[in-house]
């Protein structure tokens, strides 16, 4: 609720999410959630809980402290299902601001959530004290890669898991994992075999959550 509001929008009541309400953005607008402070510079999980009743998928800008970072490309199964949006983002000590501005524009969001990494401390920048997180954890290493990279994912229940990597101009470079598996934790490797240094996105799909984050080889 707390979150600055520019351009092309209506708030939606909706019981099912969190406060009741969500905002419904339309063209050509800007949405600047609080400005948090962090003791530390470190990696923190931002999720974006998002609606696309106006089709899938949609790509937004998306910048961090004024600077414009790869664009975001949300997408779901339907246009009725809310679905979580997972990236690892590098932020600084101090006071930090994070934007959505529209460039497919037509997507409905509920709220952010920001948390910590390793320790996973929450902090509070979602626009309602209900928590709804995805259930699951990524992390990559080493990250930068040369040769290898490890992969360990923990799966809160049984579900079909679809991994992927992409190049950063969206092109599908490879099926890293598809097809059911069992709740718990789970490890995997990747070898670039032949792949050029540069920065990848690793995209995992469990159970409507879609988890992003950014793979670099060297």
């Amino acid at each position: 609720e707390d979150a600055d509001l520019k351009g092309g929008k209506w708030i939606r009541d909706d019981d099912s999410v969190s406060g009741g309400q969500y905002v419904e953005l339309t063209r050509d607008w800007t949405i600047t959630f609080p400005d948090f402070q962090l003791d530390s510079s470190q990696t923190c999980q931002l999720t974006l809980f998002s609606l696309l009743n106006f089709g899938s998928p949609k790509v937004q800008h998306f910048l961090v402290n004024g600077e414009n970072f790869p664009d975001l490309s949300f997408e779901a199964p339907d246009e009725t299902s809310w679905v979580g949006e997972h990236l690892l983002i590098q932020l600084d000590s101090g006071i930090n601001t994070i934007s959505l501005k529209a460039n497919w524009g037509y997507i409905s969001l509920d709220y952010m959530e920001l948390l910590y990494r390793p320790s996973q401390a929450a902090v509070d920048t979602t626009t309602s004290a209900q928590s709804r997180t995805a259930g699951y954890d990524v992390f990559m290493y080493p990250n930068p890669s040369t040769e290898v990279t490890h992969i360990n994912f923990h799966l809160p229940a049984n579900g079909d898991v679809n991994m992927e990597l992409f190049d950063m101009t969206g092109r599908k470079i490879a099926v890293l994992l598809r097809g059911k598996m069992a709740a718990g934790q789970h490890q995997l490797e990747f070898h670039r075999e032949g792949l050029e240094n540069g920065t990848y996105i690793l995209r995992m799909s469990f159970e409507g959550n879609i988890y992003r984050d950014k793979l670099i080889l060297q």
